[in-house]
């Protein structure tokens, strides 16, 4: 699968849902029949757009559903056709977005390894990826696990997932990366960000791979790590305890950086402003 963050028109959906879950739990890797207790299916109710009014020209929020998890948080959000999934502290919840109508999914009715999910992702053989405690992969019949007892996986605490054009799945840890070709694990746990903490991971239409996280921004080409920081560039953040917490790139291939200070964008061919420190570029062997 191959995921890119395309900005070809903005739907604004919030998300808030109530789920009773079981706490988190590991797992091995294999495939993991879901248990006898299927995953519940609701209707939610919709609610009416809030009255406050707004300007003609800025469209409402919508609130899609009034049940919220054990705690309102939702952290990621990946579609499948109508089908958008959404990660929460309380597990995964699949939303039908033409019926309103979802699926609770948490380690006590599948094969999810946790209840703390931080990123999803699907892949081109629709097969969805979901990072928080270790890695679960979903296929629709049947779950595999992934975690550091029974893989290679870097760390159990994973905060980021990207595809890339060869269905590589990269997964962003707090020792680092990891990359799975569907058999074979590489870790890297120098990005060149001064830690080992990374938050944030996209795919450019060049095979660039971007990360972001605590220390600033890396590009990596396949063979050599570029890194970008405040003071090397003109990436937004506090020059102490840099932080890059999002990145996307649009259609037009400039990439967008959320930091502790802002946001930041960087064009396609451009290069960053001079500064008195040079890029830090390194060279895998």
């Amino acid at each position: 699968m191959r995921r890119r963050l395309m900005a070809a028109g903005v739907v604004t959906l919030v998300l808030a849902l109530l789920l009773t879950m079981a706490p988190a739990c590991g797992g091995r890797k294999g495939a993991v029949t879901p248990s006898a207790a299927a995953p519940a299916t609701e209707t939610a109710t919709p609610l009416a757009p809030s009255s406050v009014s707004t300007p003609a020209s800025v469209p409402s929020f919508k609130q899609v559903s009034n049940t919220y998890s054990n705690t309102n948080i939702v952290t990621s959000f990946a579609f499948d056709g109508n089908h958008l999934w959404a990660g929460t502290s309380g597990g995964v919840l699949l939303v039908d977005t033409a019926n309103q109508t979802y699926v609770k999914y948490t380690p006590s009715n599948s094969g999810l390894a946790g209840n703390s999910i931080n990123a999803v992702a699907v892949d081109g053989a629709g097969k969805k990826w979901f990072g928080g405690y270790g890695v679960s992969q979903f296929d629709g019949n049947t779950w595999v696990k992934y975690t550091t007892a029974d893989s290679g996986l870097a760390d159990d605490w994973v905060t980021a997932i990207a595809i890339d054009n060869a269905g590589n799945k990269w997964f962003g840890t707090y020792k680092g990366v990891s990359k799975f070709d569907g058999n074979n694990w590489t870790n890297y746990p120098d990005v060149g960000l001064g830690t080992n903490w990374v938050d944030a991971i996209a795919i450019d239409d060049g095979g660039n791979t971007w990360f972001g996280g605590v220390g600033g921004a890396t590009k990596f080409d396949g063979r050599t790590w570029t890194t970008y920081t405040p003071t090397n560039s003109g990436l937004a953040d506090h020059a102490v305890n840099v932080n890059v917490r999002a990145i996307a790139i649009d259609q037009a291939g400039n990439k967008w950086f959320g930091t502790g200070n802002g946001v930041s964008v960087f064009g396609p061919g451009q290069v960053p402003p001079p500064s008195p420190q040079p890029l830090d570029v390194k060279t895998n062997p």
